[in-house]
Protein backbone atom coordinates (compact mmCIF):
# COMPACT_ATOMS: atom_id res chain seq x y z
CA UNK A 1 0.00 0.00 0.00
CA UNK A 2 2.54 2.40 0.68
CA UNK A 3 4.37 1.48 -2.30
CA UNK A 4 1.37 2.16 -4.24
CA UNK A 5 1.00 5.88 -2.34
CA UNK A 6 4.71 6.66 -3.02
CA UNK A 7 4.40 5.95 -6.93
CA UNK A 8 0.97 7.95 -7.09
CA UNK A 9 2.28 10.54 -5.28
CA UNK A 10 5.66 11.21 -7.53
CA UNK A 11 3.32 10.28 -10.65
CA UNK A 12 1.74 13.26 -9.09
CA UNK A 13 4.64 15.55 -8.66
CA UNK A 14 5.84 14.65 -12.08
CA UNK A 15 2.50 16.26 -13.54
CA UNK A 16 2.48 19.08 -10.97
CA UNK A 17 6.26 19.77 -12.62
CA UNK A 18 6.07 19.92 -16.06
CA UNK A 19 2.69 21.86 -15.57
CA UNK A 20 4.79 24.48 -14.23
CA UNK A 21 7.52 24.02 -17.15
CA UNK A 22 4.49 24.72 -19.64
CA UNK A 23 3.13 27.85 -17.68
CA UNK A 24 6.57 29.04 -17.47
CA UNK A 25 6.63 28.75 -21.64
CA UNK A 26 3.37 30.78 -21.50
CA UNK A 27 4.66 33.56 -19.50
CA UNK A 28 7.36 33.75 -22.21
CA UNK A 29 5.31 34.27 -24.88
CA UNK A 30 2.83 36.32 -23.74
CA UNK A 31 2.63 39.52 -21.47
CA UNK A 32 1.10 39.20 -18.30
CA UNK A 33 -1.86 41.15 -17.20
CA UNK A 34 -2.81 41.67 -20.70
CA UNK A 35 -2.49 38.47 -22.24
CA UNK A 36 -2.13 35.89 -20.01
CA UNK A 37 -3.96 35.85 -16.61
CA UNK A 38 -3.11 32.78 -14.21
CA UNK A 39 -5.04 31.72 -11.34
CA UNK A 40 -2.52 33.03 -8.58
CA UNK A 41 -3.99 31.01 -5.62
CA UNK A 42 -3.56 27.74 -8.01
CA UNK A 43 -0.39 28.40 -9.25
CA UNK A 44 0.98 29.02 -5.33
CA UNK A 45 -0.50 25.63 -4.33
CA UNK A 46 1.64 24.20 -6.63
CA UNK A 47 4.76 25.55 -5.98
CA UNK A 48 4.25 25.14 -2.19
CA UNK A 49 3.37 21.37 -2.78
CA UNK A 50 6.46 20.92 -5.30
CA UNK A 51 8.38 23.05 -2.54
CA UNK A 52 7.13 19.72 -0.02
CA UNK A 53 3.78 20.86 0.94
CA UNK A 54 1.24 18.32 2.13
CA UNK A 55 -2.31 19.92 -0.05
CA UNK A 56 -2.33 18.41 -3.34
CA UNK A 57 -3.44 20.60 -5.46
CA UNK A 58 -6.45 19.99 -7.64
CA UNK A 59 -6.17 21.88 -10.83
CA UNK A 60 -4.75 25.45 -12.10
CA UNK A 61 -7.21 27.61 -14.44
CA UNK A 62 -5.43 30.94 -16.54
CA UNK A 63 -7.00 32.98 -19.14
CA UNK A 64 -5.43 34.14 -22.45
CA UNK A 65 -6.43 36.81 -24.92
CA UNK A 66 -5.22 36.15 -28.52
CA UNK A 67 -4.83 39.20 -30.48
CA UNK A 68 -4.98 39.20 -34.38
CA UNK A 69 -1.56 39.23 -36.34
CA UNK A 70 -0.49 42.17 -38.12
CA UNK A 71 -1.35 40.66 -41.26
CA UNK A 72 -4.93 39.45 -40.35
CA UNK A 73 -8.35 41.66 -40.88
CA UNK A 74 -9.52 40.94 -37.27
CA UNK A 75 -10.42 43.80 -35.09
CA UNK A 76 -11.20 41.97 -31.79
CA UNK A 77 -8.89 39.09 -29.55
CA UNK A 78 -10.04 35.31 -28.71
CA UNK A 79 -10.40 34.84 -25.50
CA UNK A 80 -8.68 31.12 -24.07
CA UNK A 81 -10.06 29.36 -20.70
CA UNK A 82 -7.93 26.79 -19.80
CA UNK A 83 -8.11 24.31 -17.11
CA UNK A 84 -5.27 21.84 -16.24
CA UNK A 85 -6.30 18.92 -13.87
CA UNK A 86 -4.28 17.41 -11.50
CA UNK A 87 -2.74 15.15 -13.54
CA UNK A 88 -2.62 16.50 -16.91
CA UNK A 89 -0.66 16.10 -19.08
CA UNK A 90 -1.76 12.52 -17.80
CA UNK A 91 -5.20 13.94 -18.70
CA UNK A 92 -6.18 16.35 -21.09
CA UNK A 93 -6.85 20.03 -20.63
CA UNK A 94 -10.22 21.81 -20.61
CA UNK A 95 -11.06 24.29 -23.05
CA UNK A 96 -13.12 27.19 -23.84
CA UNK A 97 -12.72 29.82 -26.32
CA UNK A 98 -15.36 32.82 -27.07
CA UNK A 99 -14.93 36.29 -28.80
CA UNK A 100 -17.65 39.50 -28.86
CA UNK A 101 -17.58 39.48 -32.32
CA UNK A 102 -18.42 35.90 -32.91
CA UNK A 103 -21.97 34.97 -33.22
CA UNK A 104 -23.33 32.01 -31.17
CA UNK A 105 -23.22 30.10 -34.03
CA UNK A 106 -19.48 29.97 -34.83
CA UNK A 107 -18.57 30.48 -31.29
CA UNK A 108 -20.30 26.90 -30.90
CA UNK A 109 -18.65 25.70 -34.07
CA UNK A 110 -15.48 26.77 -32.60
CA UNK A 111 -15.71 25.17 -29.64
CA UNK A 112 -16.89 22.12 -31.19
CA UNK A 113 -13.92 21.91 -33.44
CA UNK A 114 -11.64 22.53 -30.64
CA UNK A 115 -12.15 19.81 -28.57
CA UNK A 116 -12.01 17.52 -31.42
CA UNK A 117 -8.44 18.64 -31.74
CA UNK A 118 -7.98 17.94 -28.30
CA UNK A 119 -9.16 14.40 -29.21
CA UNK A 120 -6.39 14.34 -31.55
CA UNK A 121 -3.61 15.12 -28.85
CA UNK A 122 -1.99 12.41 -27.15
CA UNK A 123 -2.27 12.00 -23.28
CA UNK A 124 1.50 12.38 -21.58
CA UNK A 125 2.48 14.82 -24.02
CA UNK A 126 2.15 18.61 -22.79
CA UNK A 127 0.05 20.31 -25.77
CA UNK A 128 -1.40 23.30 -24.11
CA UNK A 129 1.48 25.29 -26.35
CA UNK A 130 -0.16 23.27 -29.56
CA UNK A 131 -3.18 23.96 -28.81
CA UNK A 132 -3.04 28.12 -28.42
CA UNK A 133 -0.83 27.88 -32.01
CA UNK A 134 -3.12 26.01 -33.84
CA UNK A 135 -6.16 28.40 -32.51
CA UNK A 136 -3.62 31.62 -33.72
CA UNK A 137 -4.15 30.33 -36.81
CA UNK A 138 -7.32 28.80 -37.30
CA UNK A 139 -9.58 31.87 -35.47
CA UNK A 140 -9.08 34.46 -37.93
CA UNK A 141 -11.14 32.18 -40.73
CA UNK A 142 -14.06 32.00 -37.46
CA UNK A 143 -13.85 35.48 -37.49
CA UNK A 144 -14.27 36.25 -41.15
CA UNK A 145 -17.34 33.98 -41.26
CA UNK A 146 -18.89 35.54 -38.30
CA UNK A 147 -18.34 38.89 -39.91
CA UNK A 148 -20.48 37.70 -42.94
CA UNK A 149 -22.62 35.96 -41.35
CA UNK A 150 -23.46 38.80 -38.79
CA UNK A 151 -24.05 41.00 -42.07
CA UNK A 152 -26.65 38.28 -43.66
CA UNK A 153 -28.78 37.96 -40.21
CA UNK A 154 -28.96 41.89 -40.53
CA UNK A 155 -30.31 41.73 -43.84
CA UNK A 156 -32.60 39.42 -43.14
CA UNK A 157 -33.89 40.79 -40.04
CA UNK A 158 -34.32 44.19 -42.39
CA UNK A 159 -36.08 42.02 -44.35
CA UNK A 160 -38.75 40.83 -41.71
CA UNK A 161 -39.24 43.88 -39.87
CA UNK A 162 -36.30 42.85 -37.12
CA UNK A 163 -39.03 40.71 -35.40
CA UNK A 164 -36.28 38.36 -33.78
CA UNK A 165 -34.64 42.00 -32.60
CA UNK A 166 -38.32 42.54 -31.52
CA UNK A 167 -38.21 39.45 -29.16
CA UNK A 168 -37.99 39.62 -25.48
CA UNK A 169 -35.07 38.48 -24.05
CA UNK A 170 -34.41 36.01 -21.73
CA UNK A 171 -33.38 37.33 -18.40
CA UNK A 172 -32.04 35.11 -15.43
CA UNK A 173 -30.72 36.09 -11.99
CA UNK A 174 -28.39 33.09 -10.27
CA UNK A 175 -26.99 33.39 -6.93
CA UNK A 176 -23.56 31.49 -6.16
CA UNK A 177 -22.42 30.84 -2.80
CA UNK A 178 -18.93 30.08 -1.49
CA UNK A 179 -17.31 28.79 1.08
CA UNK A 180 -15.29 31.93 1.32
CA UNK A 181 -13.77 34.62 -0.75
CA UNK A 182 -10.83 35.83 -0.03
CA UNK A 183 -8.68 36.24 -2.53
CA UNK A 184 -7.69 39.14 -4.59
CA UNK A 185 -7.19 37.68 -8.31
CA UNK A 186 -10.62 35.82 -7.51
CA UNK A 187 -12.43 39.26 -6.44
CA UNK A 188 -10.83 40.73 -9.61
CA UNK A 189 -11.70 37.70 -11.61
CA UNK A 190 -15.61 38.29 -10.22
CA UNK A 191 -15.88 41.64 -11.12
CA UNK A 192 -13.87 41.76 -14.49
CA UNK A 193 -16.23 38.63 -15.85
CA UNK A 194 -19.44 40.17 -15.12
CA UNK A 195 -18.44 43.42 -16.87
CA UNK A 196 -17.34 41.80 -20.02
CA UNK A 197 -20.94 39.89 -20.30
CA UNK A 198 -22.55 43.21 -19.27
CA UNK A 199 -23.99 41.15 -16.45
CA UNK A 200 -25.47 43.10 -13.19
CA UNK A 201 -25.72 42.08 -9.48
CA UNK A 202 -22.95 42.10 -6.59
CA UNK A 203 -20.30 39.68 -5.25
CA UNK A 204 -19.68 40.02 -1.02
CA UNK A 205 -16.58 38.45 -0.23
CA UNK A 206 -15.72 37.21 2.93
CA UNK A 207 -16.84 34.01 4.82
CA UNK A 208 -19.56 32.84 3.39
CA UNK A 209 -19.05 34.27 0.04
CA UNK A 210 -22.12 35.07 -1.83
CA UNK A 211 -22.19 36.33 -5.52
CA UNK A 212 -25.31 37.42 -7.48
CA UNK A 213 -25.43 38.33 -11.14
CA UNK A 214 -28.49 39.11 -13.70
CA UNK A 215 -28.21 39.23 -17.24
CA UNK A 216 -28.92 37.36 -20.65
CA UNK A 217 -29.40 33.76 -19.37
CA UNK A 218 -26.72 32.04 -21.69
CA UNK A 219 -24.22 34.76 -19.95
CA UNK A 220 -25.08 34.15 -16.83
CA UNK A 221 -24.86 30.30 -17.45
CA UNK A 222 -21.23 31.00 -18.88
CA UNK A 223 -20.20 33.20 -16.25
CA UNK A 224 -21.08 30.35 -13.51
CA UNK A 225 -18.79 27.97 -15.60
CA UNK A 226 -15.64 30.47 -15.75
CA UNK A 227 -15.74 31.11 -11.79
CA UNK A 228 -16.81 27.33 -11.46
CA UNK A 229 -13.21 26.61 -12.98
CA UNK A 230 -11.26 28.36 -10.46
CA UNK A 231 -9.63 27.01 -7.08
CA UNK A 232 -12.38 27.05 -4.59
CA UNK A 233 -13.38 25.01 -1.60
CA UNK A 234 -16.98 25.17 -2.18
CA UNK A 235 -19.20 26.56 -5.00
CA UNK A 236 -22.43 25.79 -5.53
CA UNK A 237 -25.49 27.48 -7.47
CA UNK A 238 -28.26 28.06 -4.60
CA UNK A 239 -30.73 29.52 -7.02
CA UNK A 240 -31.48 30.29 -10.31
CA UNK A 241 -34.30 32.14 -11.53
CA UNK A 242 -36.15 33.70 -15.02
CA UNK A 243 -36.73 36.96 -14.34
CA UNK A 244 -38.84 39.99 -16.76
CA UNK A 245 -36.33 42.80 -15.82
CA UNK A 246 -33.31 43.71 -13.32
CA UNK A 247 -32.91 44.82 -10.43
CA UNK A 248 -29.52 46.46 -10.49
CA UNK A 249 -28.01 49.15 -12.66
CA UNK A 250 -24.28 47.78 -12.10
CA UNK A 251 -22.10 45.17 -10.95
CA UNK A 252 -20.28 45.76 -7.79
CA UNK A 253 -18.47 44.26 -4.84
CA UNK A 254 -20.38 45.19 -1.12
CA UNK A 255 -18.86 45.02 2.30
CA UNK A 256 -20.98 43.85 5.19
CA UNK A 257 -18.83 43.71 8.02
CA UNK A 258 -19.10 43.77 11.75
CA UNK A 259 -18.28 47.34 13.44
CA UNK A 260 -15.82 46.91 15.98
CA UNK A 261 -14.80 42.44 15.04
CA UNK A 262 -11.55 42.98 14.24
CA UNK A 263 -12.20 40.12 11.67
CA UNK A 264 -14.13 39.89 8.26
CA UNK A 265 -17.67 37.81 9.94
CA UNK A 266 -20.05 39.33 7.75
CA UNK A 267 -22.79 41.69 9.49
CA UNK A 268 -26.01 39.14 8.21
CA UNK A 269 -28.33 41.79 9.70
CA UNK A 270 -27.02 45.03 6.97
CA UNK A 271 -26.95 41.86 4.09
CA UNK A 272 -30.67 41.07 4.79
CA UNK A 273 -31.36 45.31 4.95
CA UNK A 274 -29.89 45.11 1.67
CA UNK A 275 -31.90 42.56 0.30
CA UNK A 276 -35.13 43.84 1.30
CA UNK A 277 -34.15 46.73 -0.04
CA UNK A 278 -34.44 45.26 -3.13
CA UNK A 279 -37.45 43.04 -2.47
CA UNK A 280 -35.28 39.99 -2.34
CA UNK A 281 -35.25 40.00 1.38
CA UNK A 282 -36.93 35.98 0.80
CA UNK A 283 -33.02 34.76 -0.98
CA UNK A 284 -31.36 34.91 2.61
CA UNK A 285 -33.10 31.89 4.02
CA UNK A 286 -32.75 30.28 0.46
CA UNK A 287 -28.35 31.03 0.55
CA UNK A 288 -28.24 30.67 4.08
CA UNK A 289 -30.59 28.55 5.59
CA UNK A 290 -32.05 30.72 8.31
CA UNK A 291 -34.82 33.41 8.50
CA UNK A 292 -33.51 37.02 7.81
CA UNK A 293 -33.47 39.67 10.58
CA UNK A 294 -32.36 43.57 10.44
CA UNK A 295 -30.20 44.86 12.78
CA UNK A 296 -31.85 46.62 16.15
CA UNK A 297 -30.85 50.13 14.59
CA UNK A 298 -32.02 49.40 11.44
Amino acid sequence: MADNRSEENSEINESLSLQLSEIEILQSMFTEGKELNIDLVGLTAIQDYLSGGTNIPNRIAFTLKLFPSDNSNCGDCLEVNCCLPQRYPQELPEVCVKSSSFTREIQKELNESTREFLTTLEPGELCVVTIVQWLQEIWPDFYERSVKLTKCNKAQDAKTGNKEAQKKQSLSRIWLYMHHIYSKTKRKHIIEWANESKLTGFSLPGKPGVVCVEGDSTDTEEYFGRLRHLNWKKITCRHKEEIGQRKFGDFKELVFHVHGSGDDRMDFGEFFQFLTKHDLGEMFKILFGIEGKLNSNS
